[in-house]
């Protein structure tokens, strides 16, 4: 008799523990997608300002990049003289988005170059801050 009581014990405590376990299973099976893969519809306004540069060969400085076709003198991405002689640009973008671009004086022929002359590499920015000031040197066109 006494067996019989442990044994109904037991397997009511074992088919208790199942019961639980089961249950905390099913509530950690959540999938959190990765922030980094994630573009939101969140836009985020950032501010590229030029602080130093040399003469420029046109009448603006403008951003292109894969956001325009890597079009130079595009008139939507004019920067434009500020109170202390910088150039800036400030535009939205979705949050998390990542863009290239390069800086220029209205033509393929006025793309930003090194202080040698040679071509740079396109720049990268990630919109990971809402306002967020960016500032950049033009070392030759």
């Amino acid at each position: 008799m006494k067996k019989n009581i442990f044994s109904i014990i037991l397997i009511f405590v074992l088919l208790l523990f199942a019961s639980c376990s089961a249950t905390n299973n099913q509530n950690n099976s959540i999938e959190v997608p990765e922030k980094d893969t994630q573009i939101s519809e969140t836009k985020y306004s950032v501010t590229f300002i030029v602080s130093d540069f040399p003469e420029i060969p046109g009448k603006y400085i403008y951003l292109m990049g894969d956001f325009n076709n890597w079009i130079p003198g595009d008139a939507e991405y004019r920067l434009k003289k500020n109170n202390f002689g910088e150039w800036e640009i400030t535009f939205d973008m979705p949050k998390g988005k990542t863009i290239e671009y390069k800086f220029n004086a209205g033509s393929y022929d006025n793309i930003e170059k090194d202080f040698f002359g040679d071509e740079v590499s396109p720049r990268s920015y990630k919109f990971n801050y809402d306002r967020d000031v960016v500032y950049h040197e033009i070392e030759n066109w």
